[in-house]
């Protein structure tokens, strides 16, 4: 029998995979603490068989395999110590990995990190919330994409926090000036998937004499959550959920900002961080659709229109907010935009490619205006 055969036919190793089998059951069951007894369970009996395979330095392709195993069943039982400290224990020795091993073992200590640090926040901040948002695809490589596809998207995701926490708590529409929200963003960065960003959401301050209809951090990610759901499900939905069609348009355009744009980034998913429990995917065509929906919302009569080019002006003050754009051919086109609508992620994109969809509406008064719906960075 060869050293492959011995140690996975090993009785450790067999009541290692079926504990690992019992923690996905666990899993799909949404049984958390279960899963995570079932991984310990499987990461202590994986151990015993881990640290004897290969000690001599003579198999280290097939001790890298089983130590990676080991330290992820940890990891994945949340025992960040154990985890650790296994690492450490394969690390000590690193002629008896392969290189691809020790590589593995040293990626899984820097996640082990971020998850270790984003427990001990939530212990301390029991009301706080996570949320993952991972972009894949398009030319998104693993831990690296170009800034200008996550600044946009950053803006985006403080926005629907901002306007989240407000209508929840029942505030009038915001449509100039800063949020006085009470809730702060923290970001962590994080490689699941190709690329991650990690939103945690927690109470700003403690305030003295907080109203009841205050919503807590953990409201705002669900509710967050629940009108991402509505939005790649229907747009429609979204703005029959949601009453206030202010509140509805903003939300609508913050999605669509968040959504893949199918070239610079493939897809992209919302979800609780490490968990990914209640995710939506935030596709190109979503982004399609919220944009098909947002032109609707107004009853005028309208004719879609398309430009390309660099945005140079933005004035957000007065009753008719308008911007400025200087087409490829340099000719200068100025569109009306939304009040509130792209307030809080208009800025980021100043002085840079865009493309606009919006249309061409019949006003009141018989005159036509270009409305901008959709200012999209391109990321191409």
């Amino acid at each position: 029998m060869n050293a492959i055969d011995t140690y996975y036919n090993d009785p450790s190793h067999r009541r290692s995979e079926e504990a690992a089998v019992k923690a996905e059951r666990a899993v799909r069951a949404k049984q958390r603490q279960e899963a995570e007894r079932f991984y310990r369970e499987a990461a202590e009996a994986e151990l015993t068989v881990a640290v004897r395979v290969g000690d001599d330095g003579s198999e280290p392709v097939l001790r890298s395999l089983f130590a990676v195993s080991t330290v992820a069943l940890f990891f994945k039982a949340k025992d960040f110590a154990k985890a650790r400290n296994s690492a450490y224990l394969f690390l000590a020795r690193p002629e008896c990995l392969s290189s691809d091993g020790r590589d593995e073992l040293e990626g899984l200590l820097a996640k082990i990190a971020r998850e270790a640090s984003l427990k001990q926040l939530m212990t301390e901040q029991p009301n706080a919330a996570a949320l993952d948002l991972v972009l894949s695809g398009g030319q998104v490589g693993h831990g690296l994409i170009a800034s200008r596809a996550t600044i946009p998207r950053r803006e985006a995701f403080q926005s629907l926090v901002d306007r989240a926490w407000e209508l929840k708590g029942g505030r009038d529409f915001r449509r100039r000036g800063i949020s006085t929200a009470n809730v702060l963003l923290l970001e962590q960065a994080t490689y699941s998937g190709s690329f991650g960003l990690r939103f945690i959401i927690m109470q700003k301050d403690e305030r003295p004499n907080p109203s009841n209809d205050e919503p807590s951090a953990r409201d705002v990610a669900s509710y967050i959550l629940e009108l991402a759901k509505l939005a790649t499900t229907s747009p429609d939905h979204l703005k029959d959920e949601v009453e206030d069609p202010a509140y509805a348009k903003a939300f609508l355009t913050a999605f669509r900002d968040l959504a893949a744009d199918g070239k610079a980034i493939g897809s992209i998913t919302l979800g609780y961080a490490a968990t990914f429990d209640e995710s939506v995917t935030l596709s190109h065509t979503v982004r399609e659709q919220i944009t098909t929906t947002l032109r609707t919302l107004d009853d005028r009569e309208a004719t879609p229109i398309r430009l390309e080019g660099v945005l140079k002006v933005v004035h957000l003050r007065g009753s008719e907010p308008k911007i400025g754009i200087e087409d490829l051919e340099g000719k200068y086109h100025e569109l009306r935009i939304e009040r509130g609508t792209q307030d809080d992620t208009i800025g980021a994109k100043v002085n840079r490619h865009v493309i606009v969809q919006g249309v061409k509406d019949l006003e009141r008064d018989g005159e036509r205006d270009n409305w901008a719906h959709d200012v999209q960075v391109a990321e191409d």
